[in-house]
């Protein structure tokens, strides 16, 4: 469409496919910059005529002459599936008009957030004794598939845990131990409790029982 006028409309009948959000532009020429600022809008129609949807509107920049097509950036728009009419509304003056794109947005997935699954048993190991033990693999759940990092409190000293879950070091004095773990994947947690039983060494006092 050429020769295009401040405030002239067109009318396209669509016929959307589903419900959904949309990208709306245009591939447009504008040769002479001077003036207003050029830019187009779109209304949507419903086919019994009611109008109900309607886009920002989208600036034309200069193309550097009027044979010379450029895309615009998009403007984004809610519109509902069925038969509808589109009216594309030119504002601020002269402004040339080859083609437009509708196209889908596809929505961003939503995170499942990490779950309790297993959950994790109580451990015993022995004052002064080195700690072998992991996270179980089905101690927690992410159903997005999510890698997940591990953080714990309330461990006795000489005892840590790496992010991937693997129990190091000594514990240096005996004693229960509530220890929350936490699996988080980035984005959610959730947390879990255990208790680690420090029992203290035997004490050898010579004697043998009878």
């Amino acid at each position: 469409i050429g020769w295009i006028d401040d405030g002239e409309w067109v009318e396209y009948t669509l016929n959307i496919a589903q419900d959904g959000t949309y990208d709306l532009s245009f591939l447009s020429a504008l040769g002479d910059g001077s003036g207003s600022q050029r830019s187009i809008t779109a209304s949507f129609t419903k086919g019994d005529g009611t109008p109900y949807a309607s886009s920002g509107a989208v600036v034309i920049a200069p193309t550097g002459g009027w044979g010379d097509y450029q895309p615009t950036d998009p403007t984004q728009v809610a519109l509902e599936a069925g038969e509808q009419v589109m009216r594309l509304t030119f504002n601020g003056g002269s402004q040339d008009l080859s083609s437009f794109t509708l196209s889908s947005v596809e929505p961003t997935p939503t995170n499942q957030a990490p779950v309790v699954e297993a959950g994790i048993e109580d451990f015993t190991l022995t004052e002064g004794e080195a700690i072998d033990f992991s996270l179980p693999d089905d101690a927690f759940a992410d159903s997005d598939g999510d890698s997940l990092t591990y953080t714990a409190s309330g461990l006795p000293a000489g005892i840590s845990m790496s992010p991937e879950g693997v129990f190091s070091g000594t514990a240096s004095s005996a004693g229960s131990f509530d220890i929350i773990v936490t699996a988080s994947d980035g984005q959610d947690s959730v947390q879990t409790e255990f208790t680690l039983a420090v029992e203290e060494v035997p004490v050898d006092d010579g004697q043998q029982a009878f």
